[in-house]
């Protein structure tokens, strides 16, 4: 009996010692930022290293080198800047961002004001945004465009069952990634057979290891995400085309 009730007693401390939930880096905005961080890298480097912009290589070309240099460079910082850690630890949502010295965060045990949107990041990429607010008027925001598990962050903060503002921005999104979504994959298809073909036809490289690796999680990603926005149109009787 006294075994019995120190197991519940060490089963409860342990509960309460994983309480914190963490979200995770969206996986293909991470992809982009250490795309750019490695362009911005290489294309500063080798333009230096040659000394291109004192070389005879045209106005145009140095133009263009120059421009390459400010856009990644210049996408990577907004990237760093707006980089942040996002965890729930002990009802308390946490908002930091590391490279602005940035704290905020929330009461999840009170009463909270909660509002869904749409953010369009671009013309054809729509992702979902949540607000926040609770009884002090502490503000959040964030979207899936920075975290993976979204969805499963937020199930820990909006706990309502039938939510018609939420509703309709998941199939608003849903409708609007199925077509981006396939495209995406069909353009990892057509990498990985190439790369595959090069193996089989001519050499094999270790850095393809590399991208064997990156089109597999990507791909998973995206179908992932694909299966979720069928669930949804299905759910809701909009035909899938």
């Amino acid at each position: 009996m006294k075994n019995k009730k120190y197991n519940l007693y060490i089963f409860e401390k342990l509960k309460k010692v994983n309480t914190m939930r963490i979200a995770f880096p969206n996986i293909f905005t991470s992809f982009w930022f250490v795309v750019m961080l490695f362009s911005s890298g290489m294309v500063t480097y080798v333009s230096f290293d040659r000394n291109l912009f004192f070389s005879d290589l045209i106005f145009i070309g140095k133009f263009f080198v120059g421009l390459i240099i400010l856009i990644t460079t210049g996408v990577t910082i907004i990237f760093a800047y707006n980089f942040r850690i996002l965890f729930i630890l002990k009802n308390t949502l946490y908002s930091i961002k590391p490279f602005t010295f940035k704290l905020k965060k929330i009461d999840l045990k009170g009463k909270l004001k909660i509002n869904w949107s749409i953010w369009d990041v671009t013309e054809r990429i729509s992702c979902r945004k949540i607000r926040i607010i609770d009884k002090r008027k502490n503000k959040i925001e964030f979207s899936d465009f920075e975290f993976e598990n979204f969805d499963a962050i937020v199930n820990l903060i909006d706990k309502s069952e039938n939510n018609d503002e939420k509703a309709k921005v998941n199939l608003h999104q849903a409708k609007e990634d199925i077509p981006q979504l396939t495209f995406t994959l069909f353009v990892l298809a057509l990498v990985f057979a190439f790369i595959v073909w090069l193996n089989l036809t001519h050499i094999f490289h270790c850095i393809h290891i590399i991208f064997y690796f990156l089109i597999s999680i990507l791909s998973y990603s995206a179908i992932s995400k694909r299966r979720r926005c069928q669930t949804i149109i299905s759910s809701e009787g909009v035909p899938n085309k």
